[in-house]
């Protein structure tokens, strides 16, 4: 499954990434890695191990004025050579899900007018809401993010 509807707004993007992300998230238990010799499901990794793996995932955004989002197995199963920042997102939540782990979607903004131009999702461990985003090869899980806006999706 993939939305064909147009994302008109952060909040409509938001609510169909949690659904995607809640209603297929054992898509995760399909797709395999190899780890020390053995295969083992996506959503079985740790968390640092999944954000590892989405991580390395080549990023590419989508050709304006198309968005696309879609469910994990189709992010992951092969048909999409790389991804932007909402399918990351949606494939960290998805494991989130498998493992009952809390989590939200948060957008942001670097850009002097603050306009929302990326979103990312946060994990909640010990009480405390993590940043898990896997967008570029160069960040790490956990790491602070500098920005001029951000807001918790509802």
């Amino acid at each position: 499954m993939e939305v064909r509807e147009p994302l008109r707004d952060k909040e409509q993007t938001g609510k169909r990434m949690r659904f995607l992300a809640s209603r297929f998230a054992k898509d995760l238990d399909r797709i395999h890695v190899k780890r020390s010799g053995k295969l083992i499901p996506l959503s079985a990794l740790s968390l640092r191990s999944m954000h590892s793996f989405v991580r390395r995932i080549p990023y590419r955004r989508d050709v304006e004025p198309i968005e696309v989002i879609a469910r994990p197995s189709r992010l992951l199963g092969g048909e999409f050579s790389a991804l932007d920042c909402k399918k990351k997102a949606i494939c960290l939540a998805a494991w989130a899900v498998c493992n009952r782990v809390p989590y939200r979607f948060v957008v942001s903004s670097r850009r002097p007018d603050r306009k929302f131009h990326h979103v990312f999702p946060q994990v909640n461990l010990r009480g405390g809401w993590i940043n898990a985003d896997a967008t570029y090869s160069y960040m790490s899980l956990g790491a602070e993010k500098t920005g001029t806006a951000f807001e918790v999706l509802q």
